[in-house]
């Protein structure tokens, strides 16, 4: 039997966000339809080597998988529904496509098929080999622009943080989600899958490049930019640290991976002495699991269990923090936004869970003119305060849930107290949904 070609990366439990490899597979005449492109690229695989990579995916998932019921999917008869799409897809990117499409039904994100790399890009972990120089978020219902980079075509176009997208390539971006929706199941949220839709918006190969993409602005006027897909810029440092001028110190961190457990170390280091520590994990998408146990170590006198894997056959995996020569013990609050996902999930669980942090999730409000003003003309308009949201795991905060739910009164005090008095007091009776602050110009 010949062996699959030397491209095929298999099937990958990356960590990271795999939104780029959302191809369209079923009605490909639909997808062309939709999304007009420029025709898809000949197949070179033969169809034994199609029959023979396709089998290898299938058969890995069936005997690997770590859930010997496939999260209630019936895995044979997926076989049996993909084996054709895959044998009659017109290009060598429409057949790896139908891997993506398989592997949704298991609404596992973590469980990803990567594509081998186009010839003159380099290799991708199921991304895009460039950037368009902007991520997209939701924000009071509406698809934003929630981060430009700097020095991007973007940012020269005049596109800011804040601004709505209406459309891609001249459709509303409601049509581009609902044809994701129809073709793709899911992924292990919906939190997840939305921000796979999202970026496959930007990069996904059923879209034609460069986008052009519809904005609103703040003052409501349309324009359009065509975003091409920039060559990568050298990548910016994973771990990055100052003392904030109120004192505390901030770290932030974009992935879990080596060696930001030393970096972080290095950092904290410097900030020993702070009465306080931010740990910004924005955007931050996971990573290694051993990074993640060395850089929790560092908050714990002694080796604490942070929690444990189950493999397929049961048996239990005990996870726990390195010990560390002098742990830092003074107070810590994480960031935390839409893109915080997996070993930065479970970081922010584990240290909210043993109370050695709070967790801070980030408030978005779009305006389309500043609420407040700066007493004089041609000043900044000064941005909104944040609502405090108050720590769910406070006794007193359990005790008014569970009154409630009781029957009794809110608070074991006395009777409830009204929204009014709450502002008063910094609190607000649930947490609101995430904004944007954003002023003319963009600024957040």
């Amino acid at each position: 039997m010949k062996p699959p070609p030397k491209s095929l990366r298999g099937v990958s439990r990356a960590v990271a966000l795999a939104a780029a490899v959302l191809v369209c597979v079923a009605s490909q005449a639909a997808c062309r339809q939709a999304a007009p492109g420029p025709p898809p690229a000949q197949s070179t695989l033969s169809p034994q080597e199609r029959a023979e990579i396709f089998e290898q995916v299938w058969r890995t998932i069936d005997e690997e998988y770590y859930d010997p019921n496939f999260r209630g999917v019936d895995w044979r008869a997926a076989r049996e529904r993909y084996r054709p799409l895959a044998e009659s897809a017109p290009s060598d990117e429409e057949f790896y496509g139908v891997f993506e499409q398989m592997l949704s039904e298991l609404r596992d994100g973590h469980t990803v098929f990567v594509p081998p790399e186009r010839p003159g890009r380099r290799p991708a972990e199921g991304g895009p080999s460039g950037s368009v120089g902007i991520r997209l978020g939701d924000a009071e219902g509406r698809v934003a622009v929630v981060e430009v980079e700097a020095g991007s075509k973007a940012e020269a176009l005049g596109v800011r943080p804040g601004q709505v997208l209406r459309e891609v390539n001249g459709r509303p971006v409601e049509e581009h989600v609902a044809f994701i929706r129809s073709k793709i199941a899911g992924s292990s949220t919906e939190r997840l899958f939305r921000l796979k839709m999202l970026s496959a918006l930007l990069y996904a190969g059923f879209l034609a490049k460069p986008r052009t993409l519809g904005l609103t602005d703040f003052d409501g006027r349309e324009f359009n930019v065509e975003l091409p897909e920039e060559p990568p810029r050298a990548d910016p440092p994973n771990v990055t640290s100052r003392r904030l001028d109120s004192g505390p110190g901030y770290i932030k961190f974009r992935s879990w991976t080596p060696p930001a457990q030393d970096e972080f170390r290095e950092a904290l280091k410097s900030l020993r002495d702070a009465p306080g520590l931010v740990i910004d994990l924005r955007g931050n998408g996971g990573g290694q699991a051993r990074v993640l146990l060395d850089i929790a170590g560092n908050f714990f006198d002694r080796p604490t269990l942070l929690g444990g894997s189950r493999s397929r056959s049961g048996e239990v995996q005990k996870a726990y923090t390195r010990r560390v020569a002098e742990a830092y013990r003074g107070p810590v609050v994480i960031l935390a936004d839409e893109a915080t996902a997996s070993a930065s999930e479970a970081f922010a669980g584990f240290m909210q869970e043993v109370g050695r942090a709070r967790r801070r999730p980030a408030d978005r409000r779009l305006h389309a003119q500043p609420q407040r003003r700066a007493p004089h003309q041609g000043r900044r308009p000064a941005p909104l305060q944040h609502p405090r949201v108050p720590d769910a795991r406070r006794p007193r905060a359990r005790r008014r849930r569970r009154h409630a739910r009781r029957g009794g009164r809110a608070d074991a005090r006395g009777p409830a107290r009204g929204p009014r008095r709450r502002a008063r007091r910094g609190g607000v009776s649930a947490a609101p949904p995430r904004k944007l602050l954003t002023t003319p110009d963009g600024a957040a």
